[in-house]
């Protein structure tokens, strides 16, 4: 029979490979970067959740059901871009179209909040939408692209907990602007 002390022992000597894997990980090149990216996309996801509705209900009157047709509109600016990430496959570049993608969808949402209009919010929303999806794809394949294979589902672990933490504290700073 093994005391406490001997299993921690094991334990912690059988993880000592994988703690050299993971600080190797955040030393491949633009991993910080990239994962950084992906949690600010997503406390972006998470203020929208919210802002759909502030923007359908107080500055387009559309009432309530607005804030789901808004949200609507951004969906389907994503699977509208699921063709273009497909140009993606192969292409040995993917930092331009994650700058540009990243700029588009930046400049999307400064639009609407320097004019919201009816129409320019679903145009914008969609537009959003596609430049969100691309930024997803783009991230997500350079980090395979970057980080060792037996790390991979580590890090895109890690990749989710950013992003549901983002998720949270988008929605929850979001109503204190």
């Amino acid at each position: 029979r093994l005391q406490l002390g001997e299993l921690l022992d094991r334990v912690a000597a059988a993880d000592a490979p994988e703690k050299e894997a993971d600080e190797e990980v955040w030393r491949a090149p633009g991993v910080r970067l990239l994962v950084g990216l992906l949690g600010a996309e997503a406390v972006l996801i998470g203020a929208l959740d919210v802002l759909y509705v502030v923007l359908a209900v107080e500055e387009l009157g559309l009432g309530g059901s607005g804030a789901g047709y808004l949200n609507a509109a951004f969906g389907a600016g994503g699977v509208a871009a699921l063709a273009a990430t497909a140009a993606f496959v192969g292409r040995p570049r993917l930092a331009p179209p994650l700058l540009a993608a990243a700029l588009v969808w930046t400049a999307a949402f400064g639009l609407l909040a320097l004019a919201p209009t009816t129409v320019g919010a679903f145009a914008l929303l969609a537009l959003a939408g596609a430049a969100r999806i691309a930024v997803d794809v783009a991230a997500r394949t350079l980090l395979q692209r970057s980080v060792p294979p037996q790390s991979l589902a580590r890090m895109f672990g890690i990749v989710e907990a950013v992003a549901m933490t983002g998720l949270a504290v988008g929605s929850l700073l979001t109503p204190a602007l």
